[in-house]
């Protein structure tokens, strides 16, 4: 296990030997340590470092603007780097909206950019003020809560994290720096028929004016959680894109 100093990279199984970091910006609300389980089902090939974001629990009062968050986490990637390994960035829901954040920052802060770009359920950063206002409603709520029994321990820590939730969707509010020029790399945005957060695939689409490189959109059949529900088949649909992309054996 390996824990950065300032607490916002978690990698469960570092591999130095890796010849990719697979960098995972989690969902609304979530913590570094989702990603655990997930990351014992990618090959050995694929390092899989978490993103902790720092406004959580008690700190979230500290947080009052978005762009600190950006700063200490890229701060964070260029410190633990690991040279001539290949970085994906990879966005669940509004993850992907940090991780295109932060990808800004590192490209004008020192001129590096992802490898590739992964991002699964989440409107276009130009079109996201309907999934960051959903996040604050009642439905929101439901919809999250609705896969467990009410007084269940899964249930329960789903309302435990409704106020960081909150918290994200404000940040994630507030002015989005403008793209003056689009990315280099490949872009690959995955969703679902049945999206209960992006329920118009042309919001995927619009990633699409994001970067100058290869881009792609596939629909799977489910609802927003068809990867978080099925570890396996989130993982190897990872693995087989990197792989694809990266030209990996």
């Amino acid at each position: 296990m390996f824990l950065s100093p300032d607490g916002l990279l978690r990698i469960s199984r570092p591999n130095e030997h890796a010849q990719v970091r697979l960098v995972c910006f989690p969902p609304g609300g979530s913590d570094a340590w989702m990603w655990d389980a997930y990351s014992r089902r990618l090959p050995e090939t694929i390092e899989l470092c978490a993103i902790q974001l720092p406004n959580r629990g008690e700190e979230m009062a500290d947080y009052t603007d978005h762009s600190q968050i950006i700063a200490a986490v890229g701060q964070s990637l260029l410190t633990h780097t690991r040279k001539r390994q290949k970085i994906v960035f990879h966005g669940y829901c509004v993850g992907a909206l940090w991780g295109y954040e932060v990808a800004l920052y590192l490209r004008e802060v020192a001129g590096v950019q992802p490898d590739h770009f992964i991002v699964i359920g989440c409107m276009a950063p130009h079109e996201r003020a309907a999934q960051t206002a959903f996040m604050k409603t009642p439905a929101f709520v439901d919809v999250m809560t609705g896969f467990y029994k009410p007084g269940s321990p899964e249930y329960n820590y789903i309302l435990s994290i409704i106020p960081a939730v909150e918290h994200d969707s404000e940040m994630l509010s507030q002015d989005i720096s403008p793209l003056d020029k689009p990315f280099d790399f490949p872009l690959t945005v995955f969703g679902a028929e049945h999206d209960q957060f992006v329920p118009n695939c042309e919001d995927l689409r619009a990633w699409q004016g994001y970067t100058r490189g290869p881009f792609r959109v596939q629909i799977f059949e489910g609802d927003h959680f068809f990867g978080l529900h099925h570890p396996d088949f989130l993982m190897k649909l990872l693995t087989e894109c990197i792989q694809t992309e990266l030209s990996l054996a």
